[in-house]
């Protein structure tokens, strides 16, 4: 049996709207005013969320029969979600509860395939929500000691799938703040003590997947602005529109200690292994103006055992990074972007190196990349607007680079290491100097020590042969000056003229 992966990421929907009845104040708000709050949000599942009217008995507003069914993507999803309460405390605040178990119904599209659906639960029992402030902008404080997703249910091709699944979130405590206006506002500051998760998907006694995994201390801060009428049922072109009328989200989030094992069959396609960090964190943001990305690791340990190979794959870094941040839409003036990355204290295991240095040529010390790169550019087209994309891939360029810099670059492999730095501007109106590419003013310098060192460890272990050490060192001196023992410096430089200028000499 094949288990087919499948986008059930409309599960989302309850789990968004759990938290959002779940992100000022010294004023007070009726049930009325809550409900009205949330009633507006609720705009975001179009058609498919329906419920009944509003009944008052006492402080108590209930809103009953809440009822999510709709499609997206090809994709349908429902959900009973019985009723909402809205108590008034007496003291200018109402508390809201929910419903302590929730089942949702994941499939394909009605008519495309009865014999294939997924049934989750969702339990969360004693949660309790909050809200204060006016009702323009309210405050919900929530807490809950613990919310759990597991699944209930997997058929696939009309047979049920041997499978246990299950997500655990602990220790939930934070508040998220609503705000009406031309854009629908929330912000979330949340915590989590502790998360579990664990799938198992077997045939038979072979097991197909496994994964299990915790992670403590657990940290969310996002904003998301949403625009009136905003349906997330919606078809994917229509939702393209939605950056547009303003939507925007800035995430960040942070994760203590974390580990996790797994296991995977099919076929030729097995393996087994364990990965773990001290922490873990990401930042985003992403509106129709710039989109912006920056994840970040320490402690990252990783260990795959593989049939190909009759010991594991071990290796380790300090420091794990990756950052991306650019214009989507055409200005007038130049936009920023950036990208980077590090890898920091890279080891891998003696029984790879015995199988890559079997001599022992190297010290097998710890390796680093360290790469920093940031500038200006001019976009000529919005890109999350539909109607431009038909121009845009038309075009033969989307856009100009204005400048970039070479902010930070460290490369250490072995005791070599290569470092630099440099700044140039473009003149995209010249593209006659240097023909075809805009002419660049600035200057970049490069400096490497231990490469001969380097070269002559890969000799001994046949990788380079044996001349190669006396010719690298005769082509140095053409395009480097020696500052020490295999130590050399080369800078590049581009004067306003286009004068082509590489240590000290005019090259063009």
């Amino acid at each position: 049996m094949q288990i087919r992966p499948r986008n059930y990421a409309s599960a989302a929907t309850v789990s968004a709207l759990a938290l959002v009845l779940a992100g000022p104040a010294a004023a007070d708000v009726t049930a009325e005013d809550v409900w009205a709050m949330l009633e507006g949000s609720f705009e975001v599942y179009g058609d498919g969320l329906t419920y009944d009217a509003p009944t008052m008995d006492g402080d108590t507003l209930t809103i009953a029969n809440i009822r999510v069914d709709a499609v997206t993507d090809g994709m349908s999803f429902a959900s009973d979600m019985g009723s909402l309460t809205f108590t008034e405390n007496g003291d200018g605040t109402v508390t809201v509860g929910m419903a302590d178990e929730i089942t949702l119904i994941l499939g394909p599209e009605e008519g495309a395939n009865d014999g294939e659906r997924m049934e989750i639960l969702l339990r969360q029992p004693d949660q309790q929500i909050v809200a204060s402030g006016t009702p323009e902008e309210m405050l919900f404080d929530v807490t809950a000691p613990t919310v759990e997703l597991s699944l209930v249910e997997f058929v696939d091709g009309g047979n049920p799938v041997p499978a246990e699944a299950s997500l655990t979130l602990n220790d939930i405590s934070g508040s998220y703040t609503m705000r009406e206006g031309d854009l629908r506002e929330i912000d979330y500051d949340m915590a989590i003590g502790g998360m579990n998760v664990l799938i198992d998907v077997s045939e038979g006694d072979e097991v197909v997947f496994f994964l299990s995994g915790q992670a403590a201390d657990l940290g969310m801060e996002m904003f998301l602005a949403t625009p009136p009428g905003m349906d997330m049922m919606a078809d994917p072109e229509e939702m393209a529109d939605i950056f547009a009328q303003g939507f925007a989200m800035d995430l960040a989030y942070s994760i203590g200690q974390s580990a996790y094992m797994f296991e995977f069959n099919d076929g030729p396609d097995s393996g087994s292994g364990t990965v773990s960090a001290a922490t873990s964190a990401l930042d985003m943001s992403f509106d129709y103006d710039a989109v912006s990305y920056d994840a970040a690791i320490t402690g990252l340990d990783l260990s795959i055992l593989t049939p190909d190979l009759p010991f594991p794959i071990e290796a380790s870094l300090s420091e794990y990074g990756i950052g991306l941040s650019m214009p989507l839409s055409a200005t007038e003036e130049p936009a920023e972007w950036s990208v980077s990355a590090d890898l920091v204290d890279l080891v891998i295991s003696d029984m790879i190196w015995s199988m890559l240095d079997p001599s022992g040529q190297f010290a097998r010390a710890p390796a680093t990349l360290r790469l920093a790169m940031s500038g200006t550019a001019t976009l000529f087209y919005d890109l999350l607007d539909p109607a431009q994309q038909e121009e845009l891939a038309m075009a033969e360029m989307p856009g100009e680079l204005n400048s970039a810099s070479l902010d930070q670059l460290q490369l250490s492999v072995e005791g070599a290491e290569l470092t630099g730095e440099g700044a140039f501007t473009f003149d995209n109106t010249d593209t006659t100097t240097f023909p075809g590419y805009p002419r660049p003013t600035g200057d970049l310098a490069l400096r490497v020590s231990g490469a001969f060192a380097l070269m002559e460890s890969l000799v001994g272990m046949g990788l380079l042969p044996p001349d190669a050490v006396n010719q690298a060192r005769m082509m140095s001196g053409m395009f480097a000056r020696s500052t020490g023992e295999d130590q050399f410096e080369t800078t590049v430089e581009v004067n306003e003229q286009g004068h082509l200028i590489v240590n000290g000499q005019r090259l063009q």
